[in-house]
């Protein structure tokens, strides 16, 4: 009877060894795996706030091929963007409102986020190396105490696509400063109504990070901030 039992002792302790290595050899190759497979889950991008002007990096981490995060998208201190004093100072102040749009990502998108387009205007050079906006503002101060606000609101509103042609118009206006706002409000509401006639279906249901970040937006929306802008009388 002892004989039996010293040797199923014999048995367990030559078996554990083996079940020891099973384990250590399957936490490896699941390390390993990790290691592998984790990087391709990983993007990385930066974000845009119209609010403040200030920008940020992000990272997540998901599955390939979809958009399912399996870990919660990690984000950097907010940075002030390169952009001059003479915008800056022009912005309006919300200190309990905060929203941000995607700029770029090393994975979808890219650098063609509609976000990047006041992101790219507002850090313009010149020939001479200086803030090209910040300069005309300089030069434009009471115009550039219309415009900036105005760009903002847009930006805040997702009008990032109507805000290249608002900045060509500003800038070539002929009109006295007195008749600056008029004149700029008048061709951003025909900016606005041209793209929505071209693109009458563009009101999607959900309003989700995808829908904003792509410059996709709500009709009622920009319907709203057309009457909250509207073109003065005088």
């Amino acid at each position: 009877m002892s004989t039996d039992n010293s040797k199923s002792n014999e048995k367990k302790r030559a078996s554990r060894p083996g079940r020891k290595l099973r384990i250590f050899s399957y936490l490896m190759g699941l390390f390993i795996g990790l290691l592998l497979v984790v990087p391709m889950c990983r993007t990385t991008g930066i974000e845009f706030s119209p609010v403040r002007f200030q920008s940020r990096e992000f990272t997540l981490y998901r599955i390939p091929g979809t958009n399912l995060s399996f870990l919660p998208t990690f984000y950097s201190n907010p940075t002030s963007i390169h952009a001059a004093p003479e915008i800056l100072g022009h912005l309006q102040t919300f200190s309990q409102y905060e929203i941000w749009h995607t700029a770029g990502s090393n994975s979808y998108g890219g650098d063609s986020f509609p976000a990047k387009l006041l992101l790219d205007a507002i850090q313009r050079k010149n020939a001479e190396a200086d803030p090209y906006w910040g300069v005309w503002s300089l030069k434009n101060p009471k115009r550039a105490s219309i415009l900036w606000p105005i760009i903002q609101s847009m930006a805040m509103a997702n009008l990032y696509h109507e805000i290249p042609e608002t900045l060509r118009f500003a800038e070539g206006i002929q009109a006295p400063d007195d008749q600056f706002q008029k004149a700029l409000l008048t061709e951003i509401h025909a900016i606005v109504q041209k793209r929505q006639a071209l693109f009458p279906t563009t009101n999607p249901p959900p309003k989700n990070l995808d829908t904003t970040s792509e410059g996709i937006p709500d009709w009622s929306d920009v319907q709203a901030w057309l009457q909250k802008n509207p073109i003065p009388l005088e």
